[in-house]
């Protein structure tokens, strides 16, 4: 029996040998396929769920910018590890919205369920109308009071607005972790009475009464503003702050904006449904600094963003929300743009690349990014 199990281990040993060479092959050749960084085409991932598996941080890591929910970095930070191993040049963008909180909070957002809790104890931080009603932006969420003149409470570390808190709990908690390359503040507008547009306005200063309009919304400015340079005073040299709306009103202190919902109707002129003025907006960013346009937009209008950002050099499209595939367009090398952004007379933009052209026709929201060295629309990939 000893005989006929030395006879068998010599006889498997080099299929063993192989069997490890092969392995090893199959190992090699799956990291190279991995690696590579980004997709050609400039785009972001707007990432707002806490949770993300390993397999979605492997497609994810194709983009040049992930804004990822903050709660990720507690539930699942293997995957942002993954992220990041695959495209070292990606920027890991920490997402919150700091002026609400669930009113149910799951249980895999224990970062927000714990600030929660702690800032529940302070009521004087709600934000609430004049007929003591409580304000209500997103249904099933509470508003907190982000304003300059949020009335105080004796917290931890002593005499603090809500706005103090939370950037406070931002930095210390969560910003601290060397894996983000920035944050993102969602709802960064300069301005909140229109939440409120037929019914008792906010009471902004927490007196029992509500307050007039300007009041609010300089009050409101001010807070978020502040909100702002705290977080970029509090966080490390190069620390990269982005903002959600596509609002000028905080470009002299933010390195990227995002238009959510692009284009946006309520930034201005509603011509070609706000089109016209995102495009003056973005324009306007570029000469403040903004290193990062976003045009975020729908599955749907994915070919349409992607032309409407490529009219721009520091432009990214976003396709959709928590969306971990990686759109076929985005694998089109465009070359370096040939010409500048030119508006034609019937409407029309255009801009040429060496190897694409983009053509977009607002009033019907078509855009076209043609590869012109296949010859073909990357509708038909």
């Amino acid at each position: 029996m000893r005989k006929s199990y030395e006879f068998l281990r010599k006889v498997a040993r080099p299929f063993s040998y192989l069997a490890v060479v092969c392995l090893m092959f199959i190992l090699s050749a799956f990291s190279c396929n991995q690696k590579g960084g980004s997709a050609p085409m400039p785009s972001t991932e707007y990432w707002t769920s806490p949770i993300m598996s390993p397999e979605q941080a492997v497609s994810l890591s194709k983009h040049d910018i992930v804004i990822a929910d903050m709660e990720n970095g507690i539930n699942n930070r293997k995957s942002l590890e993954i992220l990041k191993e695959l495209n070292p040049e990606v920027k890991l963008i920490c997402y919150s919205n700091p002026m609400e909180f669930w009113d149910y909070m799951p249980e895999n957002r224990s970062v927000q369920n714990r600030w929660k809790n702690e800032a529940a104890k302070y009521s004087q931080w709600r934000l609430k109308a004049g007929d003591g009603s409580n304000g209500v932006f997103w249904p099933e969420m509470t508003m907190m009071n982000l304003s300059l003149v949020c009335p105080k409470a004796v917290t931890e570390n002593g005499g603090e607005s809500y706005g103090i808190f939370m950037a406070r709990k931002l930095c210390t908690e969560v910003l601290s972790d060397p894996i983000w390359d920035g944050y993102f503040m969602d709802n960064c507008t300069p301005d909140i009475a229109w939440v409120q547009d037929g019914k008792s306005a906010f009471d902004i200063d927490g007196n029992g009464s509500s307050d007039g309009k300007n009041a609010i919304d300089q009050n409101w400015y001010q807070g978020v503003r502040n909100f702002l340079v705290n977080i970029k005073s509090n966080t490390r040299e190069g620390f990269l702050l982005f903002g959600n709306k596509g609002t000028l009103a905080f470009a002299d202190l933010l390195d990227g904006i995002m238009f959510e919902n692009f284009p946006c109707d309520y930034l201005g002129s509603k011509e070609n449904g706000g089109f016209n003025q995102c495009l003056k907006n973005a324009e306007a960013m570029k000469i403040a600094g903004v290193r990062y346009v976003i045009f975020q937009v729908k599955p749907q209008d994915a070919e349409f963003g992607l032309a409407s950002a490529l009219l721009f050099d520091n432009a990214y499209v976003a396709i959709g929300q928590d969306n971990p595939s990686i759109s076929e367009i985005l694998n089109i090398d465009p070359g370096k743009p040939t010409s500048d952004k030119v508006e034609m007379y019937n409407g029309t933009f255009y801009r040429a690349y060496e190897k694409v052209s983009i053509d977009i026709y607002p009033p019907s929201r078509l855009g076209k990014v043609e590869d012109m060295e296949a010859g073909l629309n990357p509708d038909t990939l």
